[in-house]
This record gives structure tokens, C-alpha cells and sequence, in this order.
């Protein structure tokens, strides 16, 4: 349970650092605009705005190195959560007022904000905190439940299969222990690979013929031999059916996050990219990225006109108030989560195997894989000075990939005429897989636009672009794990991104409370 206490941690950090976005900017709102009628320069001046980045950084201090408590989170009562949020306001306030002092800057910042920051904010954070208990302990109950599978194997290791497998949970590279496996039905095959009916039975579970006539999530191949394996791996793929195998068959092809442990036996996950997961509206299909990465790329022709979204809460929220651009991220041929808070959504309707794919990392791999392959990578969108960064980096990073082309659009709209020629310029490239950097929601209105008129996959990635061309640095990967990028990405650029993170963080929290579907 390693991964999920780190998890729960993560997501722990993220609920005290959007109460505290919530309360500190309520705080000066109340002080400024309804009690002295000001609006503008004093409530959003830089130093207030200073002050707001140097609270949320001390809080992540304060909490990695005061909130180390061997009890589970989610196993603390109310009183404790209380006075735990009690006492880290205490940390909080005194390292605050130090740090005014020093700054010289105790009489410019209104003592009653700090105040009613401090009052609202251990209010809010303790609220917070007991909602998120609760969650975790009906979430922890999601986790355990039981996935139906139907089992195929030979006669002579059925009856070890059943004891291995029956009733045990599954565990992810991180610890993560989700979904007891359930068998309901058994295939066996003879020597010849060919379905056996002879036995009615094995430890009180009934034989079948085949996979079809038991109501299961996914089909589960048990010590097959190589070959069999593989045809039957080719029957699963052709008819869409989800499979898991041991990691004995072309083990070395497949990432961390496609495995996952079965008592002393790996195995590997294949979905196929079939199962689906509503949040705000949007229908996420729930992978992970080499899981991702892979099928996209045996399938690149058959999705060719089709387009690929990665949204985060931003997108989601701007969804879920938009009906045009819902429709717009639902009519993608995938759209990934590419945001912390989305996949605990998922995980929290009963998908606890859920990962992130950003777009960024998918990108990377997507490019590892395609290195001396035919498959030709377009780029189109953001300046043509971060597209010849781009393009450096690629041939330096990825040696024998191949780049079709590259194009920055003007910022502006385009003729129809010019549109036209764009199209065509991209068709004539031969590129099998164009790259749109323009930002959301324009990149993904853009993608569904051209939807059958591009012979390419198209993938909205945004600010991938920067990250890959070096001129933006991308958070540390422990930053990313424990679901703050996005605050990393606002001490980058503050100006132009707090109000933005700040009510759409506030809102898909909100929104999350009432999404049930």
C-alpha cells in the first residue's frame, strides 16, 4: 500500500494548497473590494502576489516535514484532522510574520488579511480534509472490489491457476493493491491448443467452450505456450476483448505501468483502449502510456483523420460548460488523461488501475518507439524559433527519427484558402503522425475541424512543444507524481496563469463533488 499512501499524501497536499488559494485571495477580496470599495492594483498588486507564492512554498515545506504521521490519513478521526490543521496554521502564521519582518514589508500587507487568511483558511482545510477522509475510505472499499475474469489454460495447470489466482488482489509496481481477481468461467485447452469440454469443473467453477460465454471484464491467459499464446493474443486484439498474460511472451516490449503482480506472478494488461470513463462529460479512455503509446502505433493507419486529446482539469471544466467543446473532446478517437485530479476521478469510479498520460511523456515514448520506422512526425503550431529548438533537440535526443515537416502558423484566422493550403502541405509531407501545438481549446476546435481532412493522427499536446524544444523546463518528476505541476507551471509565469489556476482548480473540485455519472 506504498503507492496509495504517496498518493492519498499527493492529493492531501493539492486540497491544502487550493484552500489556501481560496481563502488568501477571499481574504483580500473582503479587505479591499468590500470594505474599502478598491478593486484592482491593491488586491492584485505584486506583492501580494509575491506573498501568495511564498505562503503556498511554505506550506509544502511545513507539510513534507511536520505531517509525517505513521497513521494512515484515512484513518484519523475528526479531532486529529482538526488539530493537525490547527497546528500547521500555527507554523504557517509564525514563519509568515517572520518573513514580513525581514522583507521590511510588515506594514504594507493588512494585518486583518493575513488574519482572516489564517482563520478562513484552518476552517476550509479542516472541512477539506475530513470530506477527503471520507472519500478515501469509500475509495479504499472501490479498490477491493472484484474483477470478473474468464481464465484460459491448459487442463494439467488449471487447478494450480485457480489457486493462485482466485480471490487474489492485484498490486501495481508502486504497491498500489486494487481489484481481487474473480474467475467465472474456465477454457481449457488440450495439447493441440484446442478447446476441451470433457471436465465440467475445476474447484467448483464451471468449464466452457469459450471466452463469449462468460460475462467478464477480461480474459486472463495462464502458461500457454509461446505460440497458442500468440494466436490467441491475435483473436483477443482482432475482437476487441481486454486480456492479461504472464510477462513470458515478448516481456522486454512492455512498460511498468502495463504489469501488475497476482500473488508471486506478473502479468501484463492489454484493454485495448476499450474501456471508457465519464468525468464533467468528457469520456476518457483509461490507459496508461506505454499501453497508449503501443496501440496507437499498431494501429496508426486504421486512426489516420482522427485526432487524440490529452485534457486536465482546465479542459474538463471548460467542458463541462461548454457543450460545443465537450462534443468536440468526445469526438476524438481517444482522449487521455492528462492531469492528477482527472485520474483520481477515474480511480474513484472504479478504474484504481487509472494512470496519467500527458502529453508531454507520451510524446517521448511515442518518439523512442518510432525511431527507424517508416513513421513520418509533423509538427504544427507555437514560434518558429521553438520549432527549430524542436527540431534540434529531436535529431539530437532521437537519432533516426523522421521529421516530415514543421510549420507556425500565423496568430491570427486563416482564409479558407490559406487553410487549404495547409492541408495540403501536410498530405503532400507524407507524415503519419501530426503534433498541434496552439494551445487549448483552440488546438483541440482546430484537430476536430480538420478531422478526415488531414491523412495523419493528430495529437493535441499544447505546451509539449516548449518542453521538448527546452524553452520552458518541465516540473522534477516528483512534482508531477504528487499531482503539483501545475503549481510549478504558475511559479514559472504567475501573472498570466494564477487567476486561471485558480478558478479552474476551484471549479473541477466543486464539479467533481456532484459528477456521479
Amino acid at each position: 500500500m506504498n503507492g496509495f499512501k504517496r498518493s492519498s499524501r499527493g492529493a492531501l497536499l493539492l486540497l491544502d494548497i487550493l484552500s489556501i488559494t481560496f481563502t488568501f485571495w477571499v481574504a483580500a477580496y473582503i479587505r479591499y473590494t468590500l470594505l474599502l470599495g478598491i478593486l484592482g492594483s491593491s488586491l492584485y498588486s505584486e506583492l501580494y502576489i509575491m506573498l501568495f507564492l511564498f505562503v503556498v512554498l511554505l506550506y509544502i515545506i511545513i507539510f513534507s516535514t511536520r505531517n509525517k504521521d505513521k497513521k494512515h490519513f484515512a484513518e484519523q478521526g475528526t479531532i486529529e484532522i482538526i488539530v493537525l490543521t490547527i497546528r500547521n496554521q500555527v507554523y504557517l502564521l509564525v514563519y509568515l510574520v517572520i518573513f514580513l519582518f525581514l522583507i521590511h514589508h510588515s506594514a504594507t500587507i493588512s494585518r486583518s488579511v493575513v488574519g482572516m487568511f489564517i482563520v478562513m483558511n484552518t476552517i476550509v482545510d479542516s472541512a477539506l480534509r475530513i470530506i477527503y477522509r471520507n472519500y478515501l475510505i469509500k475509495w479504499q472499499t472501490t479498490i477491493n472490489d472484484a474483477t470478473d475474469v474468464c481464465l484460459v489454460t491448459y487442463s494439467s495447470e488449471a487447478p494450480a491457476a485457480v489457486k493462485h489466482i482466485n480471490g487474489i488482489r492485484r498490486s501495481d509496481a508502486e504497491g498500489n493493491e486494487f481489484g481481487q481477481i474473480n474467475i467465472r468461467g474456465i477454457v481449457l485447452l488440450d495439447a493441440d491448443s484446442a478447446c476441451s469440454t470433457q471436465i465440467e469443473e475445476v474447484s467448483g467453477i464451471p468449464v466452457v467452450r469459450s471466452y463469449d460465454d462468460v460475462d467478464a471484464k477480461e480474459v486472463v491467459l495462464y502458461k500457454i505456450p509461446d505460440e497458442a499464446c500468440r494466436t490467441l493474443v491475435k483473436e483477443l486484439e482482432a475482437n476487441k476483448v481486454p486480456y492479461s498474460r504472464l510477462l513470458d511472451v515478448d516481456g522486454n516490449n512492455v512498460g511498468a505501468d502495463m504489469t501488475y503482480n497476482l500473488g508471486n506472478y506478473m502479468f501484463v494488461s492489454e484493454s485495448l483502449l476499450v474501456n471508457k470513463c465519464n468525468v464533467l462529460g468528457v469520456n476518457y479512455t483509461v490507459s496508461n502510456i506505454p499501453e497508449a503509446v503501443n496501440y496507437v502505433k499498431k494501429h496508426v493507419e486504421e486512426i489516420k483523420g482522427g485526432y487524440i486529446c490529452f485534457s486536465n482539469a482546465h479542459t474538463s471544466v471548460m467542458s463541462r460548460e461548454n457543450e460545443d467543446y465537450k462534443a468536440v473532446q468526445n469526438g476524438s478517437a481517444y482522449t487521455f488523461s492528462d492531469g492528477h485530479s482527472v485520474v483520481k476521478q477515474i480511480q474513484r469510479k472504479g478504474y484504481a488501475g487509472a494512470k496519467r498520460v500527458a502529453g508531454p511523456d507520451f510524446m517521448s515514448q511515442m518518439f523512442d518507439e518510432t525511431i527507424n520506422t517508416d513513421i513520418k512526425h509533423y509538427f504544427y503550431g507555437s514560434t518558429p524559433e521553438t520549432l527549430d529548438k524542436l527540431v534540434t533537440n529531436l535529431k539530437k535526443n532521437y537519432p533516426g527519427i523522421q521529421i516530415a515537416g514543421v510549420y507556425s502558423p500565423p496568430f491570427r484566422k486563416l482564409s479558407d484558402e490559406e487553410d487549404r493550403e495547409i492541408v495540403d502541405m501536410i498530405n503532400a509531407s507524407g507524415a503519419d503522425m501530426l503534433w498541434v501545438a496552439l494551445g487549448a481549446p483552440k488546438q483541440e476546435k482546430w484537430m476536430a475541424e480538420h478531422k478526415d481532412k488531414i491523412n495523419a493522427v493528430m495529437f493535441g499536446v499544447g505546451a509539449a512543444f516548449d518542453f521538448h524544444a527546452g524553452t520552458i523546463k518541465r516540473a522534477p518528476y516528483l512534482v508531477q507524481k504528487v499531482g503539483l505541476e501545475w503549481l510549478y507551471r504558475l511559479f514559472q509565469d504567475p501573472k498570466r496563469l494564477i487567476r486561471r489556476y485558480v478558478i479552474t482548480n476551484a471549479k473541477f473540485v466543486y464539479y467533481s463533488l456532484f459528477d456521479k455519472k
